[in-house]
């Protein structure tokens, strides 16, 4: 059973999480100090942040601002609540990393134990590699005639995303962006291209440019190069475990 505390004492707060089993996540908000020693060492004084402790071990300290945790433990960290001076604090060490958190609440807004149930597996779809391997399979939404001929192709600069030959026999190097593109997409796309001049002295070879949106700017710098751009807008779908399949209805 879910319980919450409304500013509740340092002393309800202690009691509150000493009747908590280990494998519940432990929320608490209010203002504290937290003292950290082990990758570094560092300080944060008074401030209101929210301290999570999950099911793991995993501590997380969060501001009000930022995606980021300010300041975090790592799963299997040795948990401690401790109430001393009137000041209850949450004790964390992880003895195999040599890494200690303490964090001190001067004064508890908001207190929860939390038990969550969830076995679901993450479905990650949009990345750069989903692209390339929808051009893979229709390389005709980039241009009619194009045939890929290998991925991730190794260059002294790095790997190309595609290697492929033009309906004319040329070769045509790809560098493929989920993101508009900025300078740096085009600097490395030059890099592969003379990569392959050099160890192919005399060979004319194409250079394009694919991502959703390529601004202006990015299209100029392609044009004075000599290099081309594409504009492609992939179709990212998630599939559905629970989704019936026809055969299943015949």
């Amino acid at each position: 059973m879910d319980r919450i505390l409304l500013s509740p004492s340092s002393a309800d707060a202690f009691e509150f999480v000493s009747k908590e089993i280990r494998q519940r996540m432990i929320l608490v908000a209010g203002r504290c100090t937290v003292e950290y020693r082990g990758r570094a060492l560092s300080f944060l004084p008074e401030g209101e942040r929210l301290v999570i402790v999950k099911q793991d071990g995993c501590v997380i300290v969060h501001r009000s601002r930022g995606r980021e945790p300010v300041n975090w433990m790592p799963p299997g960290t040795r948990l401690e609540y401790d109430l001393s001076d009137q000041i209850f604090s949450v004790r964390c060490e992880k003895r195999s990393s040599r890494e200690k958190m303490v964090v001190e609440f001067l004064k508890v807004n908001f207190l929860a134990s939390l038990h969550l149930s969830d076995s679901g597996q993450q479905s990650l779809v949009g990345l750069e590699s989903d692209m390339v391997d929808q051009i893979i399979e229709q390389p005709r939404v980039l241009e009619d005639g194009l045939r890929i001929v290998r991925r991730e192709k190794q260059t002294v600069s790095g790997s190309i995303d595609l290697f492929a030959i033009d309906r004319n026999g040329l070769p045509v190097i790809i560098e493929v962006k989920r993101n508009p593109p900025g300078v740096q997409a085009v600097s490395q796309l030059e890099a592969y291209i003379l990569d392959f001049r050099e160890k192919n002295p005399g060979v004319v070879v194409r250079g394009i440019l694919c991502a959703p949106r390529v601004p202006m700017m990015v299209r100029t710098l392609l044009a004075d190069k000599g290099f081309e751009w594409r504009e492609f807008r992939p179709r990212f779908e998630l599939g559905d475990e629970k989704q019936r399949r026809l055969d299943e209805f015949i």
